[in-house]
C-alpha cells in the first residue's frame, strides 16, 4: 500500500512512532490559525 512506510513488528515500535510524531506537530510544526499567525502555541 502506498501510504504504509513502516511495518510494526511491536506495539512499543508504533508507541515511539506517535510519540515522536505527536511531539513534532504539538511542538514543532507551522500551525495556520489566524490567532497563532505561523508561531507554534
Amino acid at each position: 500500500m502506498a501510504f504504509r512506510q513502516n511495518l510494526y513488528l511491536s506495539v512499543d515500535q508504533l508507541q515511539a512512532d506517535l510519540d515522536r510524531y505527536l511531539n513534532f506537530y504539538n511542538r514543532e510544526h507551522c500551525h495556520q490559525s489566524y490567532l497563532t499567525k505561523g508561531r507554534t502555541p
